[in-house]
């Protein structure tokens, strides 16, 4: 047994008080003068035997009483070593979250499952897996998985390379990780973007060594538009992707004089990088402020000694930075990007001013988050595999329970005892 705060054992110095009680009622004599003792009856030795043996007991449970009470202020618990697992079976939540994919592991052991995700939860039968995108971070579980008290650990994941982060661990030899990977090449439709009469459907392409673009126009006609999205059927599974018009993207190129150098660099990027992106991007150069009666653009590039003005659009302005290794920085939180120096040929090409931009713009972000988040690439174990820690053995992991609650139930046990010798003492 274990105290977590012993220092309340000084309380047992209130053991004093019952017996200095106990011990000055011995002291506490009355005398009653009597002319004859013709008419007293003689005191039966049985009852007053039966008297003392009744104060001893009273004093032990008061004496007791105390004692349990200090113990219990003082939080007593004590702790085991439960039995470590003989194996222990892991799974991403990914492989099992079909019946169809659950039925692959039905010849392991129903008992010790756990999932791999934070916080190694069990799985068994009666455990709902709804289908998840999260992918795990390997790495990241490996300290969780390492702590698992079993005599041998399996683990099977896909080694997606999305899951890949911070530093690779050291597992002992009673872990293995096995991966589950196929080789089936899946196309996954994921984005539409409408030019008229035509519809661009994107798709991801790919296995688990590669991951692609594809792209399929087809004719409007051959769709619905209902609420943003569009139905596509694919082996036997309809899928609802979002469609998005391609709407001409109006930049606004805004100068003085002393900028006309960046601003011909600048109009040539942007051409540039509508070349690379066939998107249709209208380029609007001005030479001073433009007509207020001028529509509002999406992209503004601001090359003047003036501050900026304040608008709700991404902003490209001059602001000088020449400890700065980039030529376009970003400034975090705010809508408004630097250009760092003065163009000239030398920092153009060597700053990659054309990448800069496109960057800036960001005219595919939506698109690539989604790419992403369906790649489905995974490691070979020879570069997966964790470093292997000789030393290393299965982790100690103690049980604390505590005896307050059972103490509590003694007590007013105790006490009720208490009181009924108490009483019978009196009567």
């Amino acid at each position: 047994m274990t105290l977590l705060q012993p220092t309340y054992l000084w309380g047992l110095l209130g053991l004093l008080i019952p017996i200095a009680i106990h011990l000055w009622s011995k002291r506490k004599v009355k005398t009653i003068q009597v002319g004859s003792t013709q008419f007293i009856t003689e005191t039966k030795s049985k009852q007053s035997n039966s008297i003392q043996i009744n104060e001893w007991w009273l004093l032990l449970l008061r004496c007791l009483l105390i004692t349990i009470l200090t113990i219990i202020l003082a939080q007593p618990y004590t702790t085991h070593t439960p039995d470590p697992l003989a194996v222990a079976y892991i799974f991403e939540p990914s492989l099992i979250d079909t019946q169809e994919e659950q039925s692959r592991f039905k010849t392991l052991p129903l008992e010790d499952r756990f999932l791999l995700k934070e916080g190694l939860p069990k799985w068994d039968l009666e455990t709902e897996i709804p289908p998840t995108k999260i992918i795990p971070s390997y790495w990241q579980l490996a300290q969780e998985i390492g702590s698992l008290r079993a005599d041998s650990v399996v683990v099977f994941s896909q080694n997606l390379v999305q899951g890949i982060q911070g530093k690779r661990p050291s597992f002992g030899k009673h872990i293995n990780w096995v991966s589950i990977t196929s080789q089936e090449e899946k196309e996954v439709p994921f984005y539409a973007i409408q030019d008229q009469d035509i519809i661009t459907v994107l798709s991801a392409v790919g296995r688990s060594d590669y991951h692609a673009f594809a792209k399929a126009k087809k004719a409007a006609s051959q769709f619905v538009v209902k609420d943003g999205t569009i139905s596509i059927t694919q082996n036997d599974t309809e899928r609802l992707i979002p469609v998005v018009k391609q709407d001409t993207i109006a930049v606004d190129v805004i100068y003085n004089s002393s900028f006309a150098t960046e601003a011909m660099y600048l109009e040539s990027a942007l051409r540039a990088v509508k070349g690379y992106t066939r998107k249709p991007i209208a380029i609007n150069v001005y030479k001073g402020l433009k007509n207020v009666a001028d529509p509002a653009p999406d992209y503004l590039i601001w090359l003047s000694n003036k501050e900026a003005p304040e608008v709700d659009i991404p902003v490209l302005k001059f602001e000088e930075d020449l400890f700065s290794n980039k030529i376009v920085k970003t400034i975090s939180g705010t809508n408004y990007t630097n250009l760092t120096q003065r163009l000239s040929p030398e920092v153009v090409i060597n700053k990659r001013l054309v990448e800069g931009v496109l960057h800036w713009l960001s005219l595919d972000a939506a698109v690539q988050r989604d790419f992403d988040r369906l790649d489905n690439r995974s490691l070979a174990m020879s570069q997966f595999k964790p470093n292997m820690d000789e030393s290393s053995s299965i982790p100690s992991k103690e049980v604390k329970a505590s005896l307050v609650d059972p103490l509590w139930l003694l007590l007013i046990v105790m006490i009720i005892i208490e009181r009924v010798i108490a009483k019978h003492r009196k009567q």
